[in-house]
């Protein structure tokens, strides 16, 4: 509980102080992201918690252990540093995600959240040749 109010005190600083969004590259946004990988958003489902998670099919992978299915906070935010923008999570949606732990990687059961500035739909990663070869998702 004491992490969800720290979470949420923190979220809302950042939206009363909202990050100005710089577009710094693929590269770039990889060193300043603990995950990176291009996945399709499959569904939601709620975590024991009660936490809406995001569902997604993940086909390459350039940071982080990630499974071919991956589940994440769905925070939608447009304005704030973390958080998903608007209109991405969508069933069927193709994103380029970089995630970070915002700190909290030991306590969380699901520690990334989204780095609204960097994490783009995949057909607008126009960068993404940046990244590199990458490689396969882990298997189930």
């Amino acid at each position: 509980m004491l992490l969800r109010l720290a979470l949420a005190l923190s979220l809302s600083v950042s939206l009363v102080h909202a990050c100005d969004c710089i577009d710094v590259g693929a590269g770039e946004s990889k060193r300043g992201a603990d995950i990176v990988f291009r996945g399709t958003v499959t569904g939601f489902r709620d975590s024991v918690k009660g936490d809406r998670l995001v569902v997604f099919r993940v086909n390459r992978v350039w940071k982080g252990t990630i499974k071919q299915s991956f589940e994440m906070l769905a925070l939608e935010s447009g304005h704030a540093c973390f958080g998903f923008g608007h209109g991405f999570l969508r069933v069927g949606n193709e994103l380029l995600v970089f995630g970070s732990t915002f700190g909290s990687d030991k306590i969380q059961e699901f520690p990334y959240l989204s780095m609204h500035c960097a994490t783009k739909l995949a057909k607008d990663a126009k960068d993404i040749q940046q990244l590199g070869r990458g490689r396969n998702p882990k298997p189930m």
